[in-house]
């Protein structure tokens, strides 16, 4: 994890990343926007719900990570950070 970290937090890698996410999201809700506009049957609508909740989760993560773990408290995002120590998500409020 350690050694992932300093490869993908170059200066040079990570806002490829972050280009390369938001690249994602905002193709996938064109794609979405196009395909709600046609007759679809259920398989398309699923496939269509399913990207637009992958956009959200996306955008939440990077909000989540950037701005409210490394910006605001300052502090790492690693695995205690994912889930939620020193109390876990299962018993923290």
């Amino acid at each position: 994890m350690d050694i992932g970290r300093k490869v993908y937090r170059t200066k040079f890698i990570e806002p490829i990343l972050v280009a390369v996410l938001l690249f994602q999201v905002i193709s996938g809700l064109r794609l979405a926007w196009t395909w709600s506009e046609t007759t679809v049957d259920h398989s398309r609508l699923f496939q269509i719900a399913s990207g637009v909740f992958m956009a959200v989760f996306i955008l939440g993560h990077m909000n989540s990570v950037f701005i409210f773990a490394r910006m605001w408290l300052n502090i790492p995002t690693d695995w205690a950070f994912a889930t939620g120590l020193p109390t876990g998500l299962i018993y923290d409020s």
